[in-house]
């Protein structure tokens, strides 16, 4: 949140409660390339950025990936200590006021691990289940979901990875029992966490598009 010179960024009195944003990595990256990414924003924002690093920059994220799931290391404990380390050790951190993003591997676990955060924004990784304690009742307000992905990625495809020998395998030997599509995600999250009418207004197209770049932005 500080300069070499140890100066506040925007050079004055900062909030009582600065929010936290985790920014997780992918598969075989590391913590740098999320740093070097947010960092300026983070500055500009007056916002607390960790960019943890995983052990052999891999993450257990229920499917996916490498070391980390292999040995099932407790990727989500670690996210939570650091969490709980740092709102102990400042006073201007609140848990409750804690996001993430994640690209790929960290798009995974951001979302395997978003009982932590107030609101989460998965990058070219996304997990179908909804773990049972973000179902709707369990969880005051929802939770926010920004998930963003690439309908012609081939490391993580849009239609989901999984098993299923019929259908594109994805990169990393990423496969979970069912093949859910990117947008049913989004539908599920919507309606069984944050308790969305399920109809066919639930997901709308916003003025947001950039044919050039093949992008286009729906919420719910």
């Amino acid at each position: 949140i500080c300069n070499e010179q140890n100066n506040s960024p925007a050079g004055n009195r900062l909030p009582t409660t600065l929010p936290l944003i985790f920014a997780i990595h992918c598969f075989g990256c590391s913590a740098m390339t999320m740093y070097t990414s947010f960092a300026q924003h983070a500055n500009e924002h007056n916002l607390v950025l960790v960019a943890p690093e995983g052990i052999k920059n891999s993450w257990n994220a229920r499917h996916c990936c490498g070391y980390a799931l292999d040995n099932q290391l407790d990727d989500v404990g670690f996210l939570s200590h650091i969490q709980s380390a740092l709102s102990n050790e400042f006073t201007f951190i609140n848990p409750q006021f804690t996001y993430a993003t994640g690209w790929s591997n960290g798009g995974f676990m951001v979302m395997h691990a978003s009982e932590l955060f107030r609101g989460i924004a998965p990058i070219s990784g996304f997990i179908a289940g909804i773990e049972s304690e973000l179902k709707s009742g369990d969880i005051s307000g929802g939770k926010p979901l920004f998930i963003h992905q690439g309908m012609d990625d081939p490391f993580v495809r849009p239609t989901g990875c999984c098993h299923d020998p019929t259908l594109p395998k994805c990169c990393c030997n990423i496969a979970a029992d069912t093949c859910t599509d990117v947008m049913d995600v989004a539908r599920n999250w919507a309606v069984e966490v944050n308790e969305c009418k399920n109809d066919k207004t639930l997901l709308n197209e916003t003025s947001y598009t950039d044919t050039d770049e093949g992008i286009r932005c729906l919420t719910s």
